[in-house]
């Protein structure tokens, strides 16, 4: 799955280096994809749209299929992440902001998880638990209610990625 910089997204097969799939809708660079579910993607672009997709197999090269109406960021954005069970999406967007999204409808889930500046990486664990990390020099864990500030680490310079073990810490 690659995502480009001419706003289109494409699905390889691997062992024919052949493209299976194009997704195309975005009006800008599309900075990051993520696989959501069997035949389902999402990717998000630099005008802060996240869309959600689907396509069908075949011989040849398939057009993807948008689900639903898009959702969108204030500003652009940086990065998708899905959770282990697959029936949730996290943002992250210049807009300052990290949104929960439901991965089958694109429709945000509580409120958003506020920064001072543009948010970098997100990451969900195993127990829901949510990081973020911007350029306000802060990382901010947040417990699985949406919007409950659980720790705050701060460094010297932007955070630039987030990541949590496989035990949540």
């Amino acid at each position: 799955l690659g995502a480009g910089d001419d706003g289109i997204v494409l699905l390889w097969d691997l062992q024919t280096h052949k493209i299976v799939a194009r997704f195309v809708g975005h009006t800008d660079r599309v900075p990051t994809a993520v696989f959501v579910a069997t035949n389902q993607i999402a990717s998000g672009d630099i005008d802060g749209n996240v869309f959600l997709w689907t396509w069908r197999e075949g011989e040849a090269t398939v057009d993807g299929e948008r689900i639903g109406k898009p959702w969108k960021h204030r500003g652009g954005g940086h990065r998708l992440r899905v959770n282990e069970q697959r029936d949730r999406l996290l943002t992250a967007s210049y807009d300052r902001t990290a949104q929960i999204l439901n991965s089958k409808t694109g429709e945000p889930i509580g409120v958003p998880f506020e920064h001072q500046g543009a948010l970098r990486d997100v990451a969900f664990a195993k127990d829901g638990s949510i990081l973020t990390c911007s350029e306000d020099d802060a990382a901010r864990a947040w417990q699985p209610a949406p919007g409950c500030l659980d720790k705050e680490l701060r460094h010297e310079a932007g955070s630039q990625h987030v990541l949590f073990t496989a035990d949540a810490r």
